[in-house]
């Protein structure tokens, strides 16, 4: 008896490619899928517990580098409730909320796993009040930035003309300005018997140099451009010898912006004939 001979072009369900093949691939892929939906799910609502969890919340505020700001102008820009979690901050928005305000040149906010909250400030060192649209607090850098009374900082140059523009707030002063003045300053303290209290108001011009009005008399000395240490020297000797003929109540200016000589104005007496 003969068997039947196998169809050799029939296709087995069962093979890679086949239908059955692609029901177990379906299947599987499903399962992942639920899976990956399962897990995620879990995870959602395992931070959303984290969130709420009472052991990560921030319990207190540490600040530092601040000797202008007070703690409660800090507090309010960073806008942080006590017992906030921490997984709920931002850290660097914090840090860009503080720079807004105008006494802080850059700011850094740091976590500790305790629940402390690590402010670091870098704070603008004013030097000197500019009066330019309004009066105006300079930093060492040159940049303005905040408006303000000068009475309330009468400890700081006053400076009243810069160029011919009138700087607003926000604006930064020419470098070479800032220059000249910072060694006009630096001649100044390095001088026995004068200092920045010397200075009533100070007058900068990008060609003509500095000018200043000094106490108590308001006196016009015109500095000119660089040298101001040598300058400085030449001044204190022409004060001494004024004060030592006539006394000082009658000087009205004095020129230093030659280099080998000075000259000076003022009320003097004339020579009485014999």
């Amino acid at each position: 008896m003969m068997r039947p001979k196998r169809n050799r072009y029939r296709r087995d369900p069962r093979r890679v490619g086949g239908p059955i093949h692609w029901m177990l691939f379906v299947l599987a892929l499903a399962l992942l899928m639920g899976g990956v939906l399962g897990l995620s799910a879990a995870l959602a609502r395992a931070y959303n517990a984290l969130l709420d969890a009472p052991v990560l919340t921030v319990d207190a505020v540490e600040i530092r580098g601040t000797s202008k700001l007070e703690r409660k102008v800090i507090l309010d820009a960073l806008g942080v409730p006590k017992g906030v979690n921490m997984l709920r901050l931002r850290l660097d928005v914090l840090a860009a909320r503080l720079e807004k305000l105008p006494w802080v040149r850059s700011a850094r906010v740091d976590l500790q796993p305790s629940g402390r909250l690590i402010v670091t400030i870098d704070e603008r060192k004013p030097k000197a009040v500019i009066m330019g649209q309004r009066p105006l607090l300079m930093d060492d850098e040159g940049v303005l930035f905040l408006e303000v009374k000068p009475e309330a900082y009468t400890d700081l140059p006053y400076v009243t003309k810069v160029g011919d523009k009138k700087p607003a707030c926000g604006d930064r002063l020419p470098a070479s300005f800032l220059q000249a003045f910072q060694e006009l300053l630096k001649a100044l303290e390095n001088s026995p018997g004068l200092s920045v209290g010397f200075v009533s108001e100070i007058l900068w011009d990008p060609v003509e140099g500095i000018t200043i009005f000094a106490n108590p008399k308001g006196t016009r000395i015109h500095f000119g451009t660089g040298d101001y240490m040598r300058k400085i020297q030449r001044l204190r000797a022409v004060l001494k010898a004024v004060e030592r003929r006539t006394g000082l109540d009658v000087l009205e200016a004095v020129d230093l912006s030659y280099p080998d000589r000075a000259y000076i104005q003022g009320r003097f007496p004339k020579p009485q004939g014999v």
